[in-house]
């Protein structure tokens, strides 16, 4: 038997082996259920999509692309700090919105396609 700790929404907050106190803060608003070993509300979470190094990111775009962004970044500031943004990151994570934001506007300034700025923000 294990002890399950559900928030208002009944979505998992924590198990435990014990039951726990209940009037810790941390606890404020949750319910506490024992179940059974075998409940599938125990099993870990998935794991989040794996997010691509900025390398790996840029290498999505074809090297003509590539070639376009970087001469478009020597002339318009809004270019270049959209790529730095990209490359000062260690992991690029695609549902962030500056990450959308700066795709979309590399869109509207006519250096992607709309099968590339899908493939950029593909997990």
């Amino acid at each position: 038997m294990r002890w399950l700790i559900l928030d208002a929404r009944g979505e998992r907050v924590g198990d435990f082996a014990v039951a726990q106190d209940m009037a810790q803060p941390a606890y404020a608003g949750c319910t506490q259920v024992e179940v059974e070993d075998d409940d599938p509300r125990l099993a870990p979470p998935p794991p989040p999509p794996p997010k691509p190094s900025p390398l790996d990111w840029f290498m999505r775009l074809s090297p003509a692309t590539q070639a376009a962004l970087d001469t478009a970044a020597r002339t318009d500031t809004a270019v270049s700090l959209a790529l730095r943004y990209a490359g000062g990151v260690v992991a690029i994570d695609v549902t962030d919105p500056r990450t959308i934001q700066n795709v979309n506007l590399l869109r509207s300034k006519g250096l992607l396609t709309e099968g590339e700025v899908a493939t950029l923000l593909a997990p």
